[in-house]
């Protein structure tokens, strides 16, 4: 767990700078790849980018977490300093937050126009680069997670809305989080968790209408997904069921 110690070393000072560092290695690589393949046309970068997303995504991660390991001087305050830091100075997640934030502003005073007019910028503007760098700085908060190195309560205030406005957007759920689950394993454990944790708070929590829970279920209940499971003998019912328990073992419950 993070130190609450206020009185920080210089060896905590240079871990902090090598997690940044490692973040902007692994954000510049994932915009190096967009550029060069940019001239052979945005299917292909669609095609890569989902496969190699999640395998930058667990090195990235693996990487800051054994760093933060080796350094458990580092404290919660200076850790979640930083990360914000990294946040609000990064051109891509600025972006994204802009437009992402306008576009639940328009949903939420049910302005169709606007929100059409925010969805086509959206798709215009938004490379599936930057989606998938935008989602992997959250990926890394469940891999901290998943080492007890942070807890939900140490990045609630700070992070939530960013979190969800991304999360909780049609637009990435369509492009990435319910293209392929599996590789947003991570983001739905998060999800699942972080909404519980705020409940059990009584905070309100974004976006709740796009929740992937619901959404999910939404999508693979539809009668084309379930006609792998009616053509091998399941009823509609035993269906349904099995497309739950798919969610269910994504969430690790």
């Amino acid at each position: 767990m993070l130190s609450s110690n206020p009185l920080y070393h210089s060896s905590t000072r240079n871990t902090i700078g090598t997690v940044l560092w490692l973040f902007i290695f692994i954000s510049a690589a994932i915009s190096m790849f967009l550029l060069i393949c940019h001239c052979i046309g945005r299917e292909l970068i669609d095609d890569q980018i989902e496969l190699l997303g999640p395998m930058l995504t667990i090195c990235g991660g693996a990487l800051i977490i054994l760093e933060l390991i080796k350094k458990s001087s580092v404290s919660e305050g200076e850790f979640l300093a930083n990360l914000n830091q990294m946040f609000v100075s990064n051109e891509d997640y600025k972006k994204a937050y802009r437009l992402l934030q306008a576009y639940a502003e328009a949903d939420e005073a049910n302005d169709k126009s606007k929100k059409e007019k925010v969805m086509k910028m959206l798709k215009e503007d938004m490379e599936v680069a930057e989606i998938s760098n935008y989602l992997t700085f959250f990926e890394v908060f469940q891999l901290l997670r998943d080492k007890n190195t942070l807890k939900i309560d140490m990045f609630d205030d700070l992070f939530a809305y960013r979190f969800f406005l991304a999360v909780h957007n049609p637009y990435i759920q369509e492009k990435k989080l319910l293209k392929v689950p599996e590789n947003f394993r991570n983001i739905y454990v998060l999800e699942h968790d972080w909404i519980e944790y705020r409940q059990e708070k009584g905070r309100k929590t974004h976006g709740m209408e796009y929740c992937l829970e619901e959404k999910y279920k939404e999508k693979f209940t539809q009668s084309r997904y379930l006609k792998e499971y009616t053509e091998n003998g399941y009823s509609r019912e035993e269906a349904i069921k099995a497309i739950e328990e798919k969610y269910n073992q994504l969430i690790r419950k």
